[in-house]
């Protein structure tokens, strides 16, 4: 009989080379039972050597998952020559339909969740199982952003103002009219509550208006979303959580715990500093 429910754990990849030899040994420490996991590995369009670490990670890890499903698909040309936090409507048009295909295989292969973390996400060993044993329809574990002053040369337009701070995180608790977080410039400008809840001042499960970046979805919920809008210019997350929210489905996050850290400057070294910090003080 089968203990632990089927997770289909979703992995994009694109041109992420830089951060997922952590990411993958993330991967490896989870103590959820690897033969309880479907791990779906996409990637596409790749101009540095994430593929080739990929391939050389599914063939290391035959027979160690239930199943290792691996595509490698590339799509018009054009999207190769953005980078990796560049989005516009070509890019978007691909993740919303990569990620659709996650839920499809999910309900294809009769899954109990479909569990989905970003490249530049890394997850304590312990996440899945504390998440699995929730059984709520949406949950996610609460990330923080790992700090580092020297990147600021290298942040993405429009992210530093709250990353370096160290208060942004992969949850709003109140979203703005885009579906989003706030436009941020200062700590009093996050909606009422979120510090609160992102310091960990009162640790239990939150309702929020948005989770993204990682999150665990259950199957009977997979098999009534989709990452769909029908505008072309539309981000994956803001729809998803906007549907979550249209039809009343609370997205929960989990704040019991700093469950990992995340970059957007492909900082692993900053990452594995914070997780060690992490790990030394359970």
């Amino acid at each position: 009989m089968q203990k632990h429910p089927i997770i289909l754990f979703h992995v994009l990849v694109r041109n992420k080379s830089k951060t997922l030899p952590f990411y993958l040994e993330c991967l490896d420490n989870l103590d959820y039972p690897k033969k309880s996991i479907i791990l779906y590995i996409a990637t596409n369009n790749n101009t540095d050597n994430s593929l080739a670490l990929l391939q050389e990670y599914v063939q290391t890890h035959e027979g160690i998952y239930k199943e290792i499903i691996f595509e490698h698909q590339d799509y018009p040309a054009e999207i190769e020559k953005y980078d990796v936090h560049e989005w516009n409507e070509a890019r978007l048009v691909v993740i919303r339909h990569l990620r659709d295909k996650g839920l499809m295989v999910t309900r294809e292969k009769r899954a109990d969740y479909y569990f989905t973390c970003d490249v530049d996400n890394y997850i304590m060993p312990n996440t899945l199982t504390n998440l699995v044993k929730e059984n709520v329809p949406i949950i996610a574990p609460m990330l923080k952003y790992a700090d580092d002053h020297m990147e600021l040369e290298e942040m993405p337009p429009g992210y530093w103002n709250y990353t370096l701070c160290g208060t942004y995180s992969n949850f709003t608790n109140i979203v703005n009219f885009a579906g989003d977080i706030f436009n941020v410039k200062t700590i009093e400008e996050y909606p009422d509550g979120y510090i609160n809840i992102l310091n960990q001042l009162y640790p239990g499960l939150y309702p929020v208006e948005l989770i993204h970046q990682v999150y665990l979805i259950r199957r009977d919920v997979v098999n009534s979303i989709s990452y769909q809008n029908g505008f072309p210019w539309a981000y994956d997350y803001i729809n998803l959580a906007g549907l979550f929210r249209t039809i009343k489905i609370p997205q929960l996050l989990d704040n019991r715990e700093v469950y990992g850290y995340f970059t957007l400057t492909e900082n692993q070294d900053a990452c594995r500093r914070y997780m060690d910090e992490l790990k030394l003080n359970k």
